[in-house]
């Protein structure tokens, strides 16, 4: 496959050690929403794409999303996140506000995803990543892996509508998980490596916004484990 490139897997290394808390006063409390409501009867495309996968397999799942020197951008964590979740709490790393930590998805959301997944009306980007995921077979621990990074002149370009819908997506992950920690990793389901990855939508957009596209795989059955999203200079 000329369209991707093995490599080491020292960013994985890097990357933990960069997200390493050393020296920090790490406290967590409970947190409420000031503007709470209970009956949530709309799930934005940020919330699909950060929220599909696990509400469908494991809505126990904890995640973690950033506080920002941008209320703009924590004013979406707490309206399109955070209302999804029953149990919410904010770090603190030497008394200054760091990240939030959100379990429990809420039933009524769990319902709403699995409706917009049944019935095929995700977002396309995010249908490609998580839609197959009713027939995903659990993938046992990898004795070994394999890295491959997407060379991007390889990639047809996509059509961006000038309406696009993704954008406001792709905007939060920039300025949040990007933005902070470098990368940001995706576990899509049942992708296994092959030239019919290079020709998913997704995949050229994320190259259109210019940062690198790393596949974790397993070595023995070539399934893509993880997808991340490297932040090199990140176009915004």
């Amino acid at each position: 496959m000329e369209w991707v490139q093995k490599i080491n897997d020292d960013h994985i290394k890097k990357f933990m050690q960069k997200n390493t808390f050393q020296n920090t006063d790490l406290f967590m409390k409970r947190a409420t929403l000031a503007n709470e409501n209970p009956h949530v009867t709309e799930i934005t495309t940020l919330a699909e794409f950060l929220l599909v996968a696990a509400a469908l397999k494991a809505p126990n799942t904890v995640f973690t999303f950033p506080i920002v020197d941008n209320e703009d951008i924590n004013a979406v964590t707490k309206d399109q996140l955070l209302i999804h979740f029953d149990d919410i709490r904010v770090a603190t790393v030497n008394q200054n506000p760091y990240e939030y930590n959100a379990r429990n998805i809420k039933q009524k959301t769990v319902q709403f995803l699995k409706d917009k997944h049944t019935h095929h009306t995700l977002h396309p980007y995010v249908y490609e990543l998580f839609g197959s995921i009713e027939e995903i077979c659990p993938e046992k621990h990898a004795d070994k892996i394999e890295c491959y990074k997407v060379i991007s002149s390889h990639i047809q370009p996509v059509n961006i509508l000038l309406d696009d819908t993704f954008y406001a997506t792709w905007e939060y992950i920039s300025r949040t998980f990007l933005c902070r920690n470098g990368f940001y990793p995706i576990v899509p389901t049942n992708w296994f490596l092959g030239d019919h990855i290079k020709s998913l939508s997704v995949i050229a957009y994320f190259v259109d916004k210019r940062i690198d596209i790393i596949f974790t795989t397993n070595a023995r059955t070539h399934q893509i484990i993880a997808i991340d999203l490297v932040n090199g200079f990140a176009k915004k």
